[in-house]
């Protein structure tokens, strides 16, 4: 084991940015090499919790050679900023959704489109026969996939109730612009997006600038979304996935036994993150609606999902892809 630095030594240790990592030099002398990580989710979510344990993990394992600097709550900037600066060695690795993979892959937007994807049980399935392929493929784009986590059902949150879906076209909902699929939820809806970087949505909401917005109950909680919208839509609709990418220069200049350190932690957090994700998601539901919270129908969902899914076949993913995937997790969904 690695004995702790002296309070003085923690306040000598500087930094110096290089490609592929940040290193640290400590008073003692001792080089280390940083994995520098960047995800929206905020300080002290389960996902930077993770981290803070795998960087002890890695620690131990390289003998203080590597370790883990978690940047948290978009600090880095939005995916799309994100997987820029992974591009040009200003940042090593981060946590993204289905939106950030489809800024690498955009084919992986099917994950997100309604009705590919209707459960957890559909993420495993299409992980267990797609996860090479996608991984060979991530790596031509010179980025590493190495691993991803459920985090949720999506559901829509607004202000006041909505009948209808089309009652939607009256609202101010968030846009993100990198998200291929919810530019179209929205056109097909009849509603004008309001196109913000996910950092920005809280501060929208507050002054009615948006009223309306898709994420995962346990999203909006964590994010603070959920103190500005009284009411969540009755079904849920799809999976939201959290996927750890890395900059291929920065794996391929690991060492194995920080590969390895790694790629263990993060298959065991995978472990359980099927039932930990069902379980907080589903909680912060029923705490919603303890809270006061009121269910809003979801009459005319299904049409507008039909909708999305014809406009984005074709033109974001091909039709042979749709197809693969509805026969891996054995149904139609049309």
């Amino acid at each position: 084991m690695i004995k702790k630095l002296s309070m003085s030594a923690l306040f000598a240790v500087f930094t110096i940015a290089v490609l592929g990592a940040t290193r640290t030099v400590s008073a003692e002398g001792k080089t280390q090499k940083v994995i520098r990580i960047a995800m929206l989710a905020p300080r002290g979510s389960i996902v930077e919790r993770m981290f803070k344990k795998m960087d002890k993990e890695l620690r131990d394992a390289t003998e203080n050679e590597w370790g883990i600097r978690v940047y948290a709550s978009g600090v880095a900037g939005d995916e799309k900023d994100v997987i820029r600066k992974m591009r040009v060695g200003q940042m090593d690795s981060a946590i993204v959704t289905t939106t950030g993979l489809s800024q690498v892959v955009r084919e992986l937007a099917v994950l997100d489109t309604p009705g590919i994807v209707t459960s957890y049980e559909d993420i495993k399935k299409i992980e267990k026969a797609m996860w090479d392929e996608w991984q060979e493929t991530f790596l031509k784009n010179n980025v590493k996939l190495i691993r991803w986590y459920p985090a949720g059902r999506y559901r829509t949150f607004t202000k006041g109730n909505i009948e209808t879906w089309d009652q939607l076209k009256t609202r101010r909902p968030w846009l993100w612009p990198e998200s291929f699929i919810v530019k179209e939820l929205w056109r097909a809806t009849g509603a004008t997006g309001v196109p913000l970087a996910l950092p920005d949505v809280y501060g929208a909401l507050q002054t009615g600038m948006i009223d309306t917005y898709v994420a995962t109950c346990v999203t909006a909680v964590a994010m603070q979304w959920h103190t500005k919208v009284d009411h969540v839509q009755e079904k849920a609709a799809g999976v939201l996935l959290l996927a750890w990418v890395m900059n291929k220069n920065t794996w391929d200049s690991l060492p194995q036994k920080a590969k390895d350190s790694i790629n263990k932690e993060a298959n065991e957090f995978a472990k359980d993150s099927f039932t930990v994700a069902k379980r907080e998601d589903e909680a912060a539901c029923k705490n919603l609606l303890k809270r006061g919270y009121k269910l809003s129908p979801t009459k005319g969902a299904e049409k507008v999902e039909k909708i999305v899914r014809d406009r984005v076949t074709g033109r974001i993913f091909s039709k042979e892809l749709r197809q693969r995937l509805e026969q891996i997790t054995g149904h139609a969904s049309d």
